[in-house]
């Protein structure tokens, strides 16, 4: 009888812990499924539900305009963000070396802040090519966008708009 009991248990213990675990899963997963598409892919041929062509409203002959700069833009950032990773694997394989060379760390905290300053000469001349292109409504649009996209996910608003209270946080940008 008591056999017949502990399995019972350990059964029913197995089941909640599974329902638990599933629950737990779909809270974290079915929202990246059912959300609606929130990017531009290079990759796709109809690139009319890129937020950036419905948020600013683009007539056509516009985005005919910007649809090659985008696109460039994304291969050249995907291209620098991987050169960035890079840099800091080879940071963190630097800081884990006994004994640690310091010529080592400062030649790959170099390449990391090159990589990063590349990547902001791109943000900008990206932000300026398709601003050229843009009437000034959807100018003001585009860099409120831009300003938005930069919040961080405890504090809305970009760095410049930071106080002491906002620092205690940990948000990093």
């Amino acid at each position: 009888m008591k056999r017949k009991i502990l399995f019972g248990f350990i059964a029913v213990c197995s089941l909640v812990l599974n329902i638990a675990f599933i629950a737990m899963w779909l809270t974290h997963a079915a929202p990246r499924f059912m959300m609606t598409h929130q990017s531009c892919r290079v990759d796709k041929a109809d690139c009319q539900k890129c937020p950036l062509y419905k948020t600013l409203a683009l007539s056509d002959s516009q985005w005919s305009v910007l649809r090659p700069h985008v696109e460039a833009y994304r291969h050249l950032a995907d291209s620098l963000l991987r050169e960035l990773s890079a840099a800091r694997e080879a940071l963190i394989t630097e800081l884990a070396r006994t004994p640690t060379d310091t010529a080592a760390l400062t030649m790959c905290r170099e390449r990391i802040l090159n990589g990063q300053r590349k990547m902001q000469e791109q943000v900008v001349a990206n932000v300026l090519a398709q601003k050229a292109v843009l009437t000034p409504e959807q100018q003001q649009r585009f860099i409120e966008t831009v300003r938005n996209s930069m919040a961080c996910e405890r504090m809305p608003g970009m760095i410049g708009m930071m106080n002491k209270n906002h620092l205690k946080d940990g948000c990093v940008h």
